[in-house]
């Protein structure tokens, strides 16, 4: 049995078996060169066997004391050939190994897909929210902003954890005391967190720097040296659902400076996001702002993720604010540098208005984006009640809903989807509430009507509208879960 080795990632080895089974001994020679993987730094190795070409019972005996061998990382296998998936099904053990039909099926299974990425390092920027957010923008930071029982940024590192990124630098700008508090209160203890002060200035040349600032990027490689390998960038404006082993592999088998996670976008849609051309290889051909008035194809669109290495990184400016997730692609490109794109299917919500917002918890409900789904079980009809919430037998609840803990909907209230009622608010008998957010402690009167809103106590908007009120005011019918309030206020969308 001959085996060669492909080094897939840092923390991947993909060993291709070529020859026949025949023996107890034809895998002999494995243990060694697994000791030797191990050695190396190796977290899971995956055995191709599409190559075997004679089975017999003695060598399916050594293929199963193999898999079953106990060793600090795991062992996977796919492409078994059809005479050793039979004996594996006749002895019973089938089900026991960890086997599949594809490399695609082995590098999904959870197993592996967590210890993928283990040895590599993101930086998650954390930009304050925009004016298109309204009032909602003046609570909290875009990572804070509640997603259907907890916050974003949470969503963000839970995907990194999927593919064992352990090692991440956040930068928490303005929400640093909120973000960092956060995370006092509910450690991640398979993770470790590293923050950035975004507003210390770089060279004296800078007072203050967002978040998302390329200069900030500047100064984490000169005093930090973040960049001695590939690292990925993640931008806190939107939820990520991107394959994250497959971006590396990519910036990896191009031998990129820097890649790009592409998504498509409809024509003339505005986003945060570069608008990206790409010629027939993949490259970077092209990098523009905002939406193309006239646009008749769809767009390509880059997604706030990017993988970038020390070349990309010695780019980087000290004395001019750029966008990072906007201007490093394009300023690497303009460099001469190669500049890939990676666009598999998936799926990247913005957090760029209150409009995209409602949408991305939408998209949660109703299962699309599966990221974003909330950590409860849902009862019927796409209705998911955390244990601590109070619903009245009496309401009448229409999903796809979510009811936060310790919310409290009354006899006779009633939900139609898509509706969210954040943590211990209050609907009354006879409220009806339909396609709003309810934000945390809000109560909503008997009788009011609340239509396409973002309420909270102290103030309410239509969240339809990509430019909210600036100053929008307390409305009858709402308010603190402790006041008394009037009856019967109608709060609908207004155009």
């Amino acid at each position: 049995m001959l085996f060669d080795v492909k080094h897939r990632t840092d923390a991947v080895a993909h060993v291709q078996l070529t020859g026949a089974l025949r023996h107890t001994d034809s895998l002999a020679a494995l243990e060694p060169l697994f000791r030797s993987l191990i050695s190396q730094g190796k977290a899971v190795v995956v055995l191709d066997c599409r190559r075997i070409d004679a089975v017999r019972h003695a060598g399916t005996s050594a293929f199963v004391a193999m898999m079953i061998h106990e060793r600090s990382v795991p062992v996977v296998a796919f492409g078994l050939p059809k005479k050793l998936t039979n004996n594996l099904k006749q002895a019973g053990v089938e089900h026991a190994l960890h086997i599949f039909d594809t490399l695609g099926d082995a590098l999904s299974d959870p197993v592996v897909q967590s210890r993928q990425l283990r040895n590599k390092r993101a930086i998650v920027l954390c930009p304050d929210l925009e004016g298109h957010f309204g009032p909602l923008g003046e609570l909290t930071s875009a990572p804070m902003l509640d997603v259907l029982g907890c916050p974003a940024i949470v969503r963000t590192l839970d995907h990194l954890e999927r593919y064992g990124i352990r090692d991440i630098v956040l930068t928490p700008g303005r929400s640093a005391t909120e973000i960092i508090g956060y995370f006092q209160k509910f450690p991640r203890l398979s993770q470790s967190l590293f923050y950035v002060d975004a507003h210390a200035g770089v060279s004296g040349r800078h007072s203050s720097i967002s978040p998302e600032c390329s200069s900030l990027l500047y100064r984490l490689h000169r005093e930090h040296h973040l960049f001695h390998d590939d690292i990925l960038v993640l931008d806190g404006r939107g939820l990520p659902d991107v394959n994250l082993s497959g971006l590396f592999e990519r910036h990896s088998s191009t031998a990129a400076d820097l890649t790009l996670a592409l998504q498509a976008a409809s024509p003339n849609s505005e986003h945060a996001f570069r608008n990206i051309e790409v010629d027939w290889k993949g490259r970077l051909a092209e990098a523009t702002g905002g939406a193309r008035p006239n646009a008749i194809k769809p767009r390509i669109r880059a997604s706030g993720a990017f993988v970038m290495n020390g070349s990309a990184a010695h780019l980087i400016p000290d004395d001019k604010p750029l966008s990072l997730a906007n201007d490093m692609p394009l300023l690497a490109h303009r460099a001469g540098l190669n500049v890939q794109g990676y666009m598999p299917r998936h799926n990247v919500a913005p957090l760029t208005s209150a409009n995209e917002y409602i949408k991305l918890l939408h998209g949660g409900l109703s299962g699309r984006l599966e990221n974003a789904r909330p950590q409860c079980a849902p009862t019927q009809d796409q209705q998911f009640i955390d244990r601590s919430a109070q619903v009245s037998s009496r309401a009448r609840v229409n999903g796809p809903c979510y009811v936060a803990p310790g919310a409290d909907i009354a006899a006779g209230a009633v939900l139609s989807g898509p509706v969210i009622i954040g943590a211990g608010a209050r609907i009354e008998t006879g409220a009806v509430v339909q396609d709003s957010f309810v934000l945390d402690g809000t109560r909503i009167s008997r009788g009011s009507h609340v239509d396409g809103q973002i309420v909270s106590a102290d103030w309410s908007f239509s969240w339809a509208h990509d430019a909210p009120n600036a100053n929008p005011s307390p409305l009858e019918g709402t308010g603190p879960v402790h006041e008394e309030l009037p009856m019967g206020h109608t709060i609908r969308e207004t155009g």
